[in-house]
């Protein structure tokens, strides 16, 4: 069980992609040392995980939850 961090969600209109701004989905939460980011309505949970892997900050990432399981951990 992970301790509870400081919680930041994107509001709809920090989104970029059009379909996370309608309803369905899975939530994905992306945990940091201090913080975890929470992203919902994510369509393809797995593309956008490997996204976040791939990206510039990745190797700042502790774990990634989707939806109650989590998929990644360092």
């Amino acid at each position: 069980m992970m301790k509870e961090t400081k919680k930041y969600v994107p509001t709809d209109s920090m989104r970029t992609n059009p379909l996370s701004t309608t309803h369905g989905g899975s939530t994905v939460e992306v945990y940091f040392k201090e913080y975890s980011t929470v992203y919902a309505n994510i369509k393809s949970h797995k593309a956008y995980v490997n996204k976040i892997l791939a990206s510039e900050g990745a190797s700042n990432i502790i774990s990634i939850r989707v939806d109650e399981e989590f998929v990644y951990h360092k």
